[in-house]
């Protein structure tokens, strides 16, 4: 055993000073970074769901007669959803559903409040799950960044805003984004497609973005997030950058849950880390409102700075 282990630490050595001997030092830290997040956040999901049986698989179904259902769901098909609800099985036709809203299990059973706003993103990037329909929040970043997020079904949303620093210091039109989300559950996770536009009605309209695809596993509250992007402009179509994330959320307790989002951007000349841990502040009684707070650090040495902060404010319309 003991020398099995020597071997381990010779070859991490090995690698550590191969890395340093190439300049690629920085490059090790992250993907290292990556490794252990990845590995903490597919333990601490499993971790809680042996323990309270918490997933996305349960739900609130209101009828059309205003009949409500709750339970975790068994099976689904095209003209059917069956639960299985304290008081058994119960089957209820998609045809008679008014809505269906994902709901978190504590571990005493007891049912907390959706979390579908804080699910739906982590910092700055999204994650495989959107929003229901008709839920709709406003944030709020750095006091210049507004956006204004809303499910237009089920399985899609839209983000849209901008920010307001150029139209108060420098009398510009300010920056303008959208971004349509497609999200797709399965169970013990989902996935996404997005793309982010930018642009400045000022610039004749020149736009730049992002086409992103994103995998989540685990629940709404308690997840890990793959996601790899590129960028584009209507220019020169796509280009040659490939932001990729690892992100994820665990939910310390029904108002305190901590986010990591990690970014990755590779480009022809050059490669970029950031790094970030924080909180997210949930509201009392009301998981869809609250605050995020979080330090972004660069792995590349010699920027001279140590951590940027990262705040803002997330409100429930509906």
């Amino acid at each position: 055993y003991l020398i099995n282990k020597g071997q381990d630490f010779l070859l991490l050595m090995l690698i550590e000073s191969y890395f340093r001997s190439t300049n690629h030092y920085n490059m090790l830290r992250t993907i290292l970074f990556f490794c252990f997040i990845s590995l903490f956040f597919l333990i601490a999901p499993q971790h809680t769901t042996a323990q309270s049986d918490i997933g996305t698989e349960y739900v609130r179904i209101k009828t059309k007669d205003g009949s409500v259902f709750k339970g975790k769901i068994i099976s689904r098909d095209d003209g059917d959803i069956t639960l299985e609800t304290a008081y058994g099985e119960t089957t209820v036709k998609q045809t008679e559903i008014d809505k269906i809203t994902f709901v978190e299990m504590a571990e005493d059973g007891e049912e907390q409040m959706d979390n579908n706003h804080s699910g739906s993103h982590y910092l700055l990037s999204n994650s495989g799950y959107g929003l229901q329909k008709g839920e709709s929040y406003y944030e709020n970043i750095y006091v210049f960044w507004n956006s204004y997020s809303i499910g237009l079904s089920d399985n899609f949303s839209i983000s849209t805003g901008g920010e307001i620093a150029s139209l108060l210091f420098a009398q510009r039109v300010p920056i303008i984004f959208v971004t349509p989300k497609l999200s797709v559950p399965f169970k013990g996770g989902a996935v996404s497609l997005s793309t982010s536009l930018f642009t400045s009605p000022e610039d004749n309209f020149e736009a730049f973005g992002f086409l992103q695809g994103a995998v989540t596993l685990g629940s709404r509250s308690n997840n890990i997030t793959l996601s790899v992007a590129t960028g584009m402009n209507f220019n020169d179509g796509f280009v040659d950058t490939y932001p990729m994330t690892l992100s994820g959320m665990y939910s310390l307790s029904p108002r305190l849950t901590m986010i990591s989002e990690n970014w990755f951007i590779r480009e022809s000349s050059n490669n970029l880390g950031l790094i970030s841990l924080g909180l997210r502040i949930h509201s009392k009684g009301n998981r869809k409102t609250f605050l995020t707070a979080a330090l972004y650090r660069p792995t590349e040495g010699g920027i001279g700075i140590l951590a940027l902060p990262f705040i803002s404010g997330t409100v429930a319309i509906k």
